[in-house]
C-alpha cells in the first residue's frame, strides 16, 4: 500500500531515472528537496511503501545518506526496467531502509523472543533478500524522507525533533497516519528520540502506547553502548513484547502468522507480570503519586514498604502503600518526589511490569 507518496515518486521519477552512479550532485540534490527550513533540509527518496498487514513496525529517526543512495539506486534501476510505480516504491523501500543495521536489529529482536512469536527461525529473516517473511514487517522512520541538519545526517537532536516546526509537521501529517494504517503491529523504536516521538503520538491518541517497545536502543554502530543498554533493559522489553503478543492474540479476528507452542507458553508466563496504572490526574501529579488498581497489586509486596522502581528509564526510590483497610480495599499508591513525574502528562496511563529479578518498571 502507498499513500500520497506515490504522487511524489511520480513527480521525481524523471530525475531519479536519470541519476548517474555515485553520490548526488548538488544540483540533483536540490532538485529532490521537499523541505528547506534551515538548518533542516529534507530530500526525497522513495520510502513510501506501506505494508498494512505487518505484525512488526521498526521505526528509526530518518533514513541516512547511505540508505538514501541505496533506495534511489534501486528506484532508478526499477524505473529503467519500466516497472509500475508501486513496484518501484516497494523495491526501493525494501532495499534502502535500515540497510546498514539489519543484522543487529534482528539479533536483538531474537533475544526478546520475537522470532518465536512470529513463528520464524530468526528475526533477521524479516529483512531477507528472498522476501519470504517481509510481509511480517513494515520499516519506517519518524521523518520518512532523508533529513539533514547542515548537510549532515539528522540524529534527532540539534534541533530537537519535537521542537522543529518542519519535523513535527512530518510527524503529524506523515508518520501518524502511516502508523494508523498498521494498527495491529508492535512498534520497535530505534533509540530514545524515536521513543519520544511515539509517546507524543500516543498522547494525541493516534497510537496505543502498549504497542511500543520503549527503551529499545538505536542499533547503529555509532552507538557504542547499544549492547550494554539492551542487556540492562532486556527483561523489561521482553515483558512488553509478551504483553503485546497476548493482547494481539486476544483481539485479532484475522488469521495470524503461525507460532510455535513454546511461544504461546512464553507469552502466557509473562502475562501475570504486566498491568496498568490508574489514569494519572493533575491531582496525582501535584501530590507526587501514582495509583494502582487491584490487578497491579500482584506485582508489589503485600505490605507498606519502600522500594526502587524504574520510571521511564529513571530509577528512583518510592514508597508503596497497598491500602488494604479493614472496611474495603482501595487503589494502591506509589508515592515519590513530584519532580520525578515531570515526564508524565495529565490523563496518561502507564504500563507496569516486573521482570524475573523482581524489578518494577513503569512506562
Amino acid at each position: 500500500m502507498i499513500d500520497d507518496g506515490l504522487k511524489l515518486l511520480s513527480k521525481y521519477a524523471n530525475v531519479i531515472r536519470d541519476l548517474p552512479s555515485g553520490e548526488l550532485t548538488e544540483d540533483t540534490r536540490r532538485s529532490l528537496l521537499v523541505a528547506d527550513e534551515p538548518p533542516i533540509q529534507i530530500v526525497y527518496a522513495p520510502f513510501d511503501w506501506i505494508n498494512a498487514q505487518a505484525r512488526v513496525v521498526i521505526c528509526g529517526i530518518t533514513p541516512g545518506r547511505q540508505s538514501m543512495m541505496n533506495a534511489l539506486t534501486a528506484a532508478r534501476d526499477a524505473l529503467r526496467m519500466g516497472l509500475a510505480l508501486d513496484e518501484v516504491s516497494r523495491r526501493a523501500k525494501q532495499t534502502g531502509i535500515f540497510s546498514n543495521m539489519r543484522r543487529t536489529i534482528g539479533s536483538m529482536l531474537d533475544d526478546l523472543g520475537l522470532n518465536d512469536i512470529l513463528g520464524i527461525e530468526t528475526s533477521i529473516e524479516l529483512f531477507g533478500n528472498d522476501g519470504k517473511h517481509r510481509n511480517l514487517v513494515h520499516l519506517t522512520s519518524c521523518i520518512r524522507y532523508p533529513a539533514f541538519a547542515e548537510l549532515r545526517n539528522y540524529s534527532g537532536h540539534n534541533p530537537d525533533i519535537l521542537k522543529s516546526t518542519v519535523l513535527t509537521r512530518f510527524i503529524d501529517n506523515v508518520l501518524g497516519p502511516e502508523l494508523a494504517q498498521v494498527p495491529d503491529a508492535v512498534i520497535v523504536p530505534c533509540g530514545e528520540a524515536v521513543g519520544g516521538v511515539l509517546r507524543y503520538l500516543a498522547a494525541k491518541g493516534i497510537i496505543d502506547e502498549g504497542r511500543c517497545l520503549f527503551a529499545f536502543p538505536h542499533a547503529s554502530g555509532a552507538n557504542g553502548h547499544r549492547l550494554k543498554f539492551f542487556q540492562e533493559r532486556k527483561s523489561e522489553l521482553a515483558t512488553r513484547l509478551a504483553a503485546w503478543s497476548c493482547k494481539a492474540r486476544c483481539t485479532s479476528t484475522t488469521a495470524a502468522a503461525p507460532a510455535t507452542q513454546n511461544s504461546i507458553c512464553a507469552v502466557s508466563s509473562h502475562l501475570s507480570n504486566v498491568a496498568r496504572t490508574q489514569r494519572i490526574t493533575s491531582t496525582d501529579l501535584a501530590n507526587g503519586q501514582i495509583r494502582l488498581p487491584r490487578e497491579a497489586k500482584a506485582l508489589f509486596p503485600s505490605t507498606r514498604t519502600r522500594l526502587p522502581i524504574t520510571l521511564r528509564r529513571n530509577t528512583l526510590d518510592a514508597r508503596y502503600d497497598p491500602r488494604i483497610g479493614p472496611d474495603r480495599e482501595r487503589s494502591a499508591v506509589l508515592y515519590m518526589n513530584k519532580s520525578c513525574l515531570s515526564s508524565i502528562a495529565d490523563g496518561e496511563v502507564l504500563q507496569v511490569s516486573r521482570d524475573s529479578s523482581g524489578s518494577i518498571f513503569l512506562d
